[in-house]
């Protein structure tokens, strides 16, 4: 199992209800984070989240250790995944 630092911010926080969390997955890739997440935050998370593969909607990104990612490469164990909404195009 790989550990993820999941980080959410504007409306992933307030839909999580939470700033951090830790998450446990085989394997991990954004996709199946993704997917993971969906299952436990509902129909909203999916709403944020558009496209196949995963796409965020408008407004909003996700970074990996600070930078953006592939959506099927590998996640590493203590990988930070970080969602937020970008604010006037800028993170």
């Amino acid at each position: 199992m790989t550990r993820l630092n999941l980080r959410f911010q504007g409306v992933f926080k307030e839909l999580t209800q939470r700033k951090d969390q830790a998450l446990e997955l085989p394997n991990p890739t954004l996709n199946t984070t993704v997917a993971t997440l969906e299952g436990l935050y509902g129909p909203r998370f999916s709403k944020l989240v558009s496209g196949a593969p995963h796409k965020m909607g408008a407004g909003m990104s996700v970074l990996v250790n600070g930078q953006p990612n592939n959506w099927d490469a590998p996640l590493l164990d203590g990988d930070e995944v970080l969602f937020l909404t970008a604010f006037g195009g800028i993170l």
